[in-house]
């Protein structure tokens, strides 16, 4: 059970990357809860706890920081004026 339970993990972290995975569960333990914390960065990301948010953000922070710039690129002024 444990080797399973490894492996599922490892497959979630292989999903770290996209934005439609990250946004359905916690990327630390693969957990679905009603009330999960938004990464306070990204906006993107869910997390059960803060275990989970200390123990996923090596490998979420160059997604984190990839979906930041993307999402401040989106959000400038000079996107609107060219509309």
């Amino acid at each position: 059970a444990e080797a399973m339970r490894d492996q599922a993990l490892e497959l979630l972290r292989s999903y770290a990357d996209e934005p439609e995975v990250v946004a359905t569960c916690c990327i630390g333990c693969g957990a679905h809860h009603r009330r999960m914390t938004k990464c306070s960065k990204c906006h993107t990301a869910r997390f059960c706890s803060s275990e989970c948010i200390k123990r996923m953000w090596p490998t979420h922070r160059p997604s984190c920081q990839r979906w930041q710039a993307e999402q401040a690129a989106t959000d400038s002024p000079s996107n609107y004026l060219n509309e």
